[in-house]
């Protein structure tokens, strides 16, 4: 059973001698959010910059702290909800637990950071007058990642495994179901 954790039941001593913060580097997560997710503010500040970070979140162009905090923390939930909807039911137990991969804290930390430059409305210019989204390689990225991971093509050390046996497909015709025929015939494969 997955427990909740919260901002005033998080203990930063998981995240010792890490190379990323993910998910708090002090009592509560900068950001003020409830909760801890994968990734936290500086996650995305360290992957997009702060500057960028903060401009992306002031979605009302008002420098309002409180609004911007709270853009970052809708942004790092999303980041978080995502990862495990999209790794639900694939090789991995969902949700992971402290302390959280690498991989997983950067796939967080730059979904979210996609979703505030998003959510900006911003369109940038190539040099050749073509429109192009700058940070449309991060959400590739983790989009290529997770399938990676759900094709058993990533291994993510420390996590414990759903299964070890392999995934099966089922063959509709060994179905006893009538209706499978109709739509894949009777024969069998002949590469089988």
């Amino acid at each position: 059973m997955a427990k909740t954790y919260s901002a005033q039941s998080f203990n930063a001593q998981h995240f010792a001698n890490s190379a990323f913060p993910g998910g708090g580097s002090g009592v509560a997560p900068p950001t003020g959010c409830v909760g801890l997710y994968y990734a936290e503010r500086s996650d995305i500040e360290l992957a997009f910059g702060k500057t960028n970070t903060e401009k992306w979140a002031d979605v009302n162009n008002d420098a309002n702290a409180t609004e911007i905090a709270d853009r970052i923390c809708w942004a790092l939930k999303s980041g978080h909800s995502y990862i495990n909807d999209r790794l639900n039911g694939g090789p991995y137990v969902i949700p992971f637990v402290l302390p959280y991969p690498v991989s997983i804290i950067l796939c967080t930390s730059y979904y979210a950071g996609v979703l505030l430059y998003d959510s900006r409305g911003i369109t940038d210019m190539q040099e050749d007058g073509t429109e192009k989204n700058q940070v449309s390689f991060f959400r590739k990225w983790v989009e290529e990642y997770i399938m990676k991971i759900l094709a058993n093509r990533a291994n993510i050390v420390g996590v414990d495994r759903r299964d070890s046996s392999p995934f099966v497909v089922s063959n509709p015709l060994d179905s006893p179901d009538p209706e499978g025929t109709r739509f894949f015939g009777t024969k069998p494969c002949s590469r089988s």
